[in-house]
């Protein structure tokens, strides 16, 4: 593998020869067709070709390598951008009278410096999304450890203590939320915020909010929209039908309530256009007074979720046992997979991999002894009077479900999987539901084995 020192001195070489060439050449046989530009600072930019932007993105992919603490902080194209951002202003100090390896490790320690002022500027940030979650009235606020669930009034307010917005843009907001037509306001960057809120929270009554630290802006995007979703998959878990009620819960940036329609034609038969319902308007109806009960009788299970919702957002996963929260993370993952999922088969693919990471990947044994462990069944018992035991459901959701469906030999593709898929569920949501409990109960517990116990 090249070093960085070659790439920077082949970059260096190659950029002098560009000196003299001309743009046809540089663009000729570059599938992009395009001269590629380089950010060099104060607007400027210089020309280069395809083999320097390939020794760039080489460069930057050996300079991440080096820092593994990077591995989750920051996305692969953000981090490249970074980097060509960062040593066009350097390559353009350099001078053709040095010797090239001088240039080289030059450029290099001006890298170095850009790189560790980068590190050190992924502060902490906030997202907010707008979501309709529960049919409640005067919700309290709470939080599942960096996730928290509002009421845009609550919201408000809090983001104008902090600072997050004016006084004018707050009395605006409220104004519009009440119904008032706003009168136009001069345009300024407070005008263009105004319109964002209103426009990203829309009319939805809640605010789901996300707090994450030392992660890249498109690393925060990513990783912001998939802990307000597992929020909503926490608090779906309350419900026995957990996929029911998540599909009333949704984020306003998401698909929500919507109707399918289809045409159907039968040979010799006039029929008529077909539709139904997907989704509903919101999660189920409950007091604040009944939430708050739940709320606190749960408590083992919510401290344990934001737990795992806190590691899930680490930039370093330094929380206080990371093995068994992994664990727990993956699970609730793959629940939250299998609830959205509208596919029969693939949803009992994704709660059979929900059970399977509480097991530790250790195959339909392990799923039954965290089954066994947890819930107090016993593999011998049927699941319902007359029905299969639990561990032919268990043994059929792993072997005919997930196992033939993935590695592409099953024979049931097509079969009629709803009930399976029910069974499913309710295994993974037990399973996953008691898991977070007895964590949230038993804050000395780290190792994953034993949920088996």
């Amino acid at each position: 593998m090249v070093d960085k020192a070659t790439l920077v001195e082949a970059i260096i070489s190659d950029l002098i020869a560009a000196q003299t060439r001309t743009l046809e050449d540089l663009t000729k046989n570059d599938p992009f067709g395009l001269p590629r530009l380089l950010p060099a600072g104060n607007g400027e930019t210089i020309q280069i070709d395809k083999a320097i932007d390939d020794n760039i993105t080489k460069l930057a992919s050996i300079l991440k390598a080096e820092k593994p603490e990077l591995v989750k902080n920051v996305r692969e194209e953000e981090w490249r951008s970074w980097l060509r951002s960062a040593i066009g202003p350097l390559l353009m100090n350099v001078k053709t009278s040095d010797p090239v390896s001088t240039s080289a490790a030059s450029v290099l320690a001006g890298l170095n410096v850009e790189i560790t002022s980068l590190i050190a500027g992924l502060g902490q940030s906030e997202f907010a999304f707008g979501t309709t979650f529960l049919d409640v009235r005067d919700l309290p606020t709470f939080n599942i450890g960096p996730v928290t669930f509002e009421t845009r009034e609550k919201w408000l307010d809090r983001k104008l203590t902090d600072g997050g917005i004016s006084e004018t843009m707050h009395r605006r907001i409220a104004r519009a939320w009440g119904g008032a037509k706003l009168r136009p306001r001069r345009k300024n960057v407070d005008n263009i915020r105004e319109r964002d809120i209103l426009d990203i929270l829309g009319n939805t009554c809640f605010v789901c909010s996300v707090k994450l630290n030392g992660l890249s802006g498109e690393a925060s995007r990513e990783f912001a929209l998939s802990a307000a979703r597992l929020g909503l998959t926490c608090m779906a878990m309350l419900w026995e039908q957990s996929a029911k009620a998540l599909s009333g819960m949704n984020l306003r940036i998401d698909q929500g309530m919507r109707k399918e329609r289809m045409l159907r034609f039968v040979p010799s038969k006039i029929i008529l256009q077909g539709s139904r319902m997907i989704g509903r308007p919101s999660g189920p109806s409950i007091s604040a007074s009944d939430l708050n009960k739940t709320l606190a009788r749960e408590a083992n299970f919510f401290s344990a979720a934001g737990e795992v919702l806190a590691y899930f957002v680490s930039s370093d996963g330094g929380v206080a046992r990371p093995e068994l929260m992994n664990a727990l993370m993956q699970s609730l993952l793959w629940f939250h997979e299998g609830c959205r999922e509208r596919n029969d088969l693939l949803a009992v693919v994704d709660f059979a991999a929900s059970l399977d990471a509480l097991g530790g990947g250790k195959k339909a044994r392990a799923i039954l002894e965290v089954i066994e462990a947890r819930l107090g069944a016993k593999g011998a018992d049927s699941i319902y009077p007359g029905g299969p035991t639990l561990k032919v459901v268990v043994d059929t959701i792993y072997s005919d479900g997930r196992s033939r469906a993935i590695h592409g030999t099953s024979d049931k593709i097509g079969h009629d999987w709803t009930r399976m898929r029910s069974h499913a569920e309710a295994l993974a949501r037990h399973s996953l539901f008691a898991s977070l409990s007895w964590a949230g109960a038993t804050p000395q517990a780290r190792d994953p084995e034993l949920l088996k116990k």
